[in-house]
């Protein structure tokens, strides 16, 4: 018994090792491309739309300097917006701008269940344009009961007065 436990000993501790060094290994690479906001074509926007809520979408031109500037200051926000439930996709086809009435780059455009909304504020004020894609008044519905993630319901008690709260556990 004590020859097995000292054999299995530096077997089990290069295991676990390498256990340990394989889980760091996969948790670091998402974080490499977690903040890089996702390029979508037109299929897949017009997909998007049918499937999300509320979506966040950044139109620009390749050769345009100061959407690439813009851009790597949205990429700040994309993780907290998509804590909110509002997914942000980026896209530099003219023809998708052209169907959805945008008419010059860049331009931040927000869908709440299809209905677009252009930004009009300073798109290089990230903080400005996250709490524009996350206010109560950007994510209301009209006439429908509104699911909420903890960061949405205290921004709805912030906001208002009385509010009625049905939790359902899945």
């Amino acid at each position: 018994m004590f020859l097995s436990v000292v054999f299995c000993f530096p077997v089990l501790l290069t295991l676990f090792c390498c256990l340990i060094i394989t889980c760091e290994c996969v948790q670091r690479k998402p974080a490499l491309h977690s903040d890089l906001i996702e390029e979508v074509d037109t299929k897949k926007l017009d997909s998007l739309l049918e499937e999300e809520e509320y979506i966040a979408v950044f139109f620009y031109t390749r050769s345009c300097e100061e959407c690439k500037e813009i851009l790597e200051e949205l990429e700040k926000i994309d993780d907290e917006a998509d804590d909110y439930g509002v997914s942000f996709v980026k896209i530099s086809e003219r023809a998708a701008a052209k169907k959805h009435g945008v008419t010059e780059f860049p331009s931040l455009v927000y869908f709440k269940n299809k209905e677009p909304s252009i930004y009009e504020g300073d798109l290089m004020n990230e903080e400005q344009v996250l709490d524009w894609l996350t206010s109560i008044e950007s994510m209301d519905l009209p006439d429908k009961i509104e699911e909420v993630n903890s960061k949405n319901l205290q921004n709805v008690i912030d906001d208002h007065d009385y509010v009625a709260v049905l939790v359902c556990y899945a």
